[in-house]
């Protein structure tokens, strides 16, 4: 959300009028404030023509680093491709098993049909929405401060390394993304002027982000009090701002048919595979993977952007060495960093109170108010060349996680299936503890083998997580060891294990520890590489 706002005397931001600058942005010399209005020019030169040539070539670089990935799927990926590639009717009943809305499935559904079902074909399109978010971002930020934040803007966004990360995941990460830039413009534009055309937008946008992840939830309730506190405060607004909230309404019928779908994921899917969350570390994760992840660029990049917001919302510059600071806030960003907060402590506040796990890349949504944010606060900074200095910290920073993120390996689901491919003999079994480590694999087997998985009864490619932990329980490993016996008979056991799942305890030890009871030597061909996200060792039993 954008907005345009000035200070009277009185102090309060009111629409339309030209700032009246205040004694502390008096320079000696007369000259313009680094960051204010009638610097604008000299903001326009922020950095020289061969800077803003390295700037573009940066921008470039990371719209290609939006198609690159070298890893192969791993789960979450291959599960969300068994499922688009299903019949069109088939993917709700699905989905109430998997927890998740049904958008980017159906339109992923569409494309693979068009373009196939590559590793590269089914994470392009999240690479298109991501590519498609960046002309949205250049609209935002000309809407909050001209065509310096609309490319400071846009530079942060095609440079983050999260934004790249998900751009190269067949998830609906990049989409959401998308989605909540659409939301902000449409909502900042209807606030100026509420036409149907506009409204609709809003609605539109509203009924696609709900429909895409259940933490649109938050970031439309987010947007929606933002909008009405701005129309309260400024009376020329109220009506727009009570037609938006109508827009936004009626735009959340369109979540009403999937109702009882959520109802029911609610109490049954929810997130088996996690940890309640701690407030404080949700925010700490978000801050570090918005900068690239947990290494050292991470944490750099991270802090430092945090920083920025809060140069936006607190300083501004007396002259070209200091800054005031004002706890009130300054005027410049606040819609953009309150969306933003009001998001993240509204989705953690709801993993609180559903005992619910959390992970920073449901966050996708407020990245991008939070680098518009970001944006103004390099335009805060009071001398150009730090200004400058900071623009290549991000850069370098940024490019360097995005680089990491496209090549850090996220499963061995490659790994395994091609030492299965090398070695497995016909009659051979593969089996998985836990089953999570079975759809990467199985989508690059292609059921050339048979496929066992604890806890038993998945769909090949495929996680019922319908009462997961309950499962878990009941299952057996000594029950599961003797079937694995049974059905590979005179012929060799694969079993693939995984460590760090939640609620397996120490199952998948005793599956190992069972089958070598039996009587089947065993040999470890290969563990878990620690630099994946996806962590696997293949053990071989030999026949007997």
């Amino acid at each position: 959300m954008t907005t345009t706002t000035t200070t009277t005397p009185a102090g309060r931001d009111q629409p339309g009028t030209t700032p009246a600058p205040t004694p502390t942005q008096a320079r000696p010399d007369g000259g313009p404030i680094p960051g204010s209005a009638d610097q604008r020019g000299v903001q326009r030169g922020l950095v020289p023509r061969v800077a803003w040539a390295a700037a573009a070539v940066a921008v470039v670089v990371g719209v290609v680093l939006r198609f690159v990935a070298t890893s192969d799927l791993w789960l979450d990926e291959a599960l969300t491709v068994t499922i688009a590639r299903l019949p069109l009717r088939e993917i709700g009943p699905a989905l109430r098993l998997d927890g998740h809305p049904p958008l980017y499935y159906v339109l992923l559904h569409g494309w693979t049909a068009a373009f196939g079902t590559s590793d590269l074909a089914v994470r392009s399109l999240s690479g298109i929405f991501a590519v498609a978010a960046l002309p949205l971002m250049w609209a935002a930020g000309q809407r909050l401060g001209g065509r310096s934040t609309a490319a400071l803007a846009t530079f942060l966004l095609a440079t983050s390394p999260f934004a790249v990360r998900y751009a190269t995941e067949a998830r609906m990460y990049s989409l959401v993304t998308l989605l909540a830039l659409g939301l902000g413009l449409a909502v900042a534009r209807a606030l100026e002027r509420a036409t149907p055309r506009r409204l609709a937008e809003v609605a539109l946008c509203t009924a696609a982000l709900l429909l895409t992840h259940y933490w649109g939830l938050y970031l439309v309730a987010a947007t929606v009090a933002v909008a009405v506190g701005l129309g309260w405060r400024r009376p020329a607004q109220r009506a727009a701002a009570v037609r938006v909230a109508i827009a936004v309404v009626l735009g959340s019928l369109a979540f009403v048919p999937w109702l009882p779908t959520f109802a029911w994921q609610a109490r049954h899917t929810g997130t088996p595979w996690g940890r309640s969350v701690d407030p404080a570390k949700a925010v700490m994760d978000t801050v570090i993977d918005f900068g690239g992840g947990k290494w050292l660029g991470g944490r750099l990049l991270g802090p430092l952007l945090v920083l920025l917001v809060l140069l936006a919302l607190f300083a501004r510059a007396i002259d070209r060495y200091r800054l005031e600071v004002d706890l009130r806030t300054v005027a410049g960003a606040r819609p953009e960093a309150a969306v933003a907060a009001a998001t993240l402590l509204l989705g953690i506040a709801a993993a609180v109170a559903a005992s619910s796990a959390f992970q920073p890349r449901y966050t996708a949504g407020i990245l991008p108010f939070a680098l518009l944010a970001a944006a103004v606060g390099i335009e805060r900074l009071p001398h150009p060349r730090l200004q400058q200095a900071t623009v290549v910290a991000v850069c370098l920073l940024g490019l360097a996680g995005a680089v990491r993120a496209d090549i850090e390996p996220r499963t061995q689901a490659g790994t395994v299936a091609a030492a299965v491919r090398r070695g497995a003999e016909p009659g051979d079994v593969i089996a998985y503890c836990p089953d999570q480590l079975e759809p990467a694999v199985h989508r690059l087997l292609g059921g050339a083998a048979a496929e066992f998985t604890y806890p038993a009864g998945d769909p090949p490619g495929r996680i019922d997580w319908a009462d997961y932990r309950g499962r878990i329980h009941r299952s057996d490993p000594l029950r599961f060891a003797r079937q694995l016996e049974q059905r590979a008979a005179g012929h060799a056991i694969w079993l693939v294990t995984g460590t760090n799942y939640r609620g397996f305890g120490g199952d998948c030890a005793a599956i190992r520890r069972h089958l070598g009871e039996a009587g089947r030597r065993s040999e470890r061909i290969f563990g878990p590489d620690h630099d994946a996200y996806e962590r696997e060792t293949l053990t071989r039993f030999t026949a007997r």
